[in-house]
């Protein structure tokens, strides 16, 4: 939400620390997490953590079980692609 409403920086703090969670909640919603922290990371152009972040979830296929979350996941690698 921070994104679309231009707070970057917001989003890009907020993505970081909530990928510092410990709790269960927080484990359940890494791989979100990370396919939006990508989409933040282009967004403030910090392509080694877009790439870091994809290669994350590559090797993590556990992360995106989800229709939703694949999608996210391709429209993050797509993001890579503009670097």
């Amino acid at each position: 939400m921070q994104l679309t409403q231009g707070h970057i920086d917001v989003a890009y703090r907020s993505l970081e620390r909530s990928l510092q969670g410990t709790d269960w909640s927080s484990a359940q919603r890494k791989g979100l997490y990370l396919a939006h922290l990508v989409k933040v990371a282009a967004a403030v152009g910090d392509s080694h953590r877009v790439h870091e972040t994809l290669v994350m979830l590559e090797a993590a296929p556990e992360l995106w079980p989800a229709s939703a979350l694949s999608v996210t996941l391709a429209r993050a690698r797509g993001e890579l692609a503009l670097f």
